[in-house]
């Protein structure tokens, strides 16, 4: 029988009928045993106690290990996310003081190379006047490939060490910071393969949203296509362009938390993630457009502000606008590592898992 065919059978039993089943749930078939769960899950049942022979219930409350969990799986995006959501809320200052370090660096990162990148600018127009020499310019985009690819690595590290702390919690472990970063140092020679992998993926796809961008800009001059239409699309690019390569976002829990090789944890995101698409999608929209808004906010606000500000303020606006980063970016890193765990082990339980 079909996991459809279990669930619907469920679906006309009552509440103490489903408890018994879930009483001797080791007896059911895998399929029967996914169903079974997804149907206490609609009707939000809990079971905290064990159940008698004949329905009943024993005396005295039984230790919930007497119902071995089955895996969950993120039945909606909506139960999902809300999940991933109070997994966050409940350990908001570990997550919170992991990611303000990463944050910084990368604002520090970038701000160096801002200013480097705008002094060789400066200095080959005041030179060479409206003409742009290609060495200056190769230059320029090196040194900003370079800036990405330093944030990009000490994001991933973030991930990584995210992965191993979320696998704690859901098992009811504490996290400690120092077993996570343990963690992503025994992987370490996968781990930076698969975030260069990672990193190409992203340059590429970001390659290819640029170059549909100026098609569309020409294409817009050539017929006369109002200019806000084109934006628009071009945006819709960009999001479908980082939804598909999210399709691999699992494979760093998949390195880090089981070991698997990286073209063996590319393809496993691959297949966990299919038909995610609506997880995926608020879990970016989470990190990308909410960080960005989060970033800016503190600059936005000062914008309304009608009295001169003196300038040492941008620092305070700075240090602001870093904290207000590092309270939204852990969310989605969460998502992908939970999505793993909850989708791994329903597929382990299927009896079709990838050994590592």
């Amino acid at each position: 029988m079909q996991i459809h065919e279990y669930a619907s059978g469920y679906q006309a039993k009552t509440d103490e009928e489903l408890l018994r089943l879930a009483r001797d749930r080791e007896h059911l078939m895998p399929e029967a045993c996914l169903a079974l769960e997804g149907e206490l899950t609609r009707r939000k049942i809990r079971i905290e106690r064990e159940t008698g022979r004949f329905g009943g219930e024993s005396e005295g409350p039984k230790d919930t290990d007497a119902f071995p969990k089955l895996p969950r799986g993120p039945w909606s995006a909506g139960q999902f996310l809300t999940e991933v959501l109070d997994l966050y809320h409940r350990h908001f200052w570990f997550f919170f003081k992991l990611t303000v370090p990463v944050v910084t660096l990368s604002w520090i990162i970038y701000y160096a190379a801002t200013r480097e990148v705008h002094q060789m600018f400066r200095e080959f127009v005041s030179r060479y006047g409206l003409v742009n020499p290609s060495s200056k310019i190769l230059e320029m985009t090196i040194l900003r490939l370079a800036e990405y690819l330093l944030s990009w690595m000490a994001f991933s590290l973030l991930f990584g060490v995210i992965c191993s702390a979320t696998r704690e919690i859901d098992s009811g472990a504490v996290p400690i910071v120092s077993d996570s970063l343990n963690a992503v140092r025994a992987r370490m020679g996968r781990f930076l393969r698969l975030s260069l992998l990672l990193f190409g993926l992203v340059v590429v796809a970001t390659a290819g949203v640029g170059l549909a961008e100026r098609g569309l800009f020409w294409a817009a001059n050539r017929f006369h296509i109002r200019g806000l239409s084109v934006s628009i699309v071009a945006y819709i690019l960009t999001g479908l362009a980082f939804l598909v390569v999210a399709r691999f976002g699992l494979a760093m829990p998949t390195v880090i938390l089981d070991g698997y090789g990286i073209a063996q944890s590319m393809f496993l995101s691959d297949e966990l993630t299919e038909r995610k698409w609506m997880v995926l999608a608020a879990l970016l929209a989470k990190s990308l457009i909410g960080g960005y808004a989060a970033g800016m906010s503190p600059f936005w606000l000062a914008s309304f502000v009608a009295l001169p500000l003196p300038g040492w303020f941008h620092w305070v606006l700075s240090a602001l606008s870093i904290a207000a980063v590092s309270a939204v970016e852990p969310v989605m890193f969460i998502g992908f590592a939970l999505l793993y765990i909850r989708m791994s082990a329903a597929r382990s339980l299927l009896g079709s898992g990838v050994q590592p």
